[in-house]
């Protein structure tokens, strides 16, 4: 089934607003993609036309200021975890099951999908492990097509990199950084469980769940899966990834 989408045009109305011409842009809405809603290519198209409108409009009325920097390096530090997290929430839409997103980082610098019981965490694990699989890394993946997304954007110059310099650096970094922890664990911190199950985040470290409930979807169930919980064989294979990733 086709998504409904509405376009925005920057016209002359908006142009005369802003009290600058440019070249006329267009900036998709996704309203419902098919007859589901909140899936991940609805929150990334969206989010990310939002936050051209931002920095166009910021630049237009304020160039490349110290205000528009700031502005949009904030807009970025919220957004990325916002949307990251949203690419979790998406797999447990699909399975119609509702979660809560908190994308402000915490003491230890992580943003939480949470409100999901042990109970249907498990259920999603036993009977729909390659959902389960997919629930640990559509955060990664979220981030890899708006990446993707903005490439292409900036390749074709239907956008300046100055508007995705901080957004597109920062996407950039958050993989890397992920992925290059199964070559160095110790810049990861230890996770521990909260003491209240619908506080706790859905899967802990993304690569490293990913991992475990790849090559052992029988074990005991446990959220939060360390350097330390994975056998020889899943370290050797996350280090094998990184290595992929950076080669």
């Amino acid at each position: 089934m086709k998504k409904i989408i509405l376009t925005t045009l920057i016209l002359g109305v908006v142009c005369s607003l802003l009290g600058q011409e440019r070249k006329q842009k267009e900036y998709s809405f996704i309203i419902s993609d098919g007859i589901k809603m909140f899936t991940m290519t609805q929150s990334n198209e969206n989010y990310l036309s939002s936050y051209r409108l931002i920095g166009n409009s910021l630049h237009d009325s304020f160039g490349h200021s110290r205000l528009y920097s700031y502005t949009m390096f904030a807009v970025t530090i919220l957004g990325v975890p916002y949307t990251h997290e949203r690419g979790h929430m998406s797999v447990l839409n699909h399975l119609r099951i509702g979660s809560i997103n908190q994308p402000i980082m915490n003491e230890r610098g992580a943003a939480y999908v949470n409100g999901v019981t042990n109970e249907t965490l498990i259920n999603i694990e036993k009977n729909n492990n390659k959902y389960y699989i997919r629930l640990h890394t559509s955060g990664i993946e979220s981030d890899y097509v708006l990446v993707n997304k903005m490439s292409d954007l900036m390749f074709f110059e239907e956008e300046s990199s100055e508007t995705f310099f901080f957004e597109y650096l920062m996407r950039k970094l958050s993989n890397s950084v992920y992925i290059s922890q199964s070559l160095y664990p110790s810049i990861s911190p230890e996770l521990k469980e909260e003491e209240n199950e619908l506080d706790r985040d859905i899967v802990g470290h993304d690569v490293w769940g990913a991992i475990h409930n790849l090559h052992n979807p029988e074990a005991e169930f446990k959220r939060y899966n360390n350097w330390s919980d994975l056998t020889s064989e899943e370290k050797s294979y996350g280090k094998k990834n990184s290595l992929a990733f950076f080669s």
